[in-house]
């Protein structure tokens, strides 16, 4: 569920915090990308997915991404959207919740 995937994206990251505003979102800060965020939770529990913020690091960007897509069904969900920001409504994503924290985790974690 929404909190389940919460905790263990607290767990992976160096910094969480909580941007104000219209649309609250926890922002996830992760070692080796300064203060670019990957991935924001909405209060809504939107999740949007960000590869723009990345871009100084070209090769983290290409793995990210690519890791996303490995899982064929929720890379046909990427494709459905357009621009530089993928957001998904909670009944979207959440079915993908094991597959993005394992890809943060490969990417920017494990290193």
């Amino acid at each position: 569920d929404n909190k389940d995937f919460k905790i263990k994206l607290r767990g992976q990251c160096v910094k969480f915090n909580y941007n104000t505003g219209k649309d609250p979102a926890i922002r996830t800060k992760f070692e080796d990308t300064k203060d670019r965020g990957v991935v924001l939770l909405f209060a809504n529990g939107v999740l949007e997915i960000v590869f723009s913020t990345i871009d100084r690091w070209p090769e983290k960007q290409k793995k990210y991404k690519e890791g996303l897509e490995k899982d064929e069904n929720f890379k046909k969900l990427m494709k459905e959207r357009s621009g530089k920001l993928l957001r998904f409504q909670p009944e979207e994503w959440m079915p993908f919740s094991h597959h993005i924290l394992s890809v943060l985790k490969k990417v920017f974690v494990d290193q």
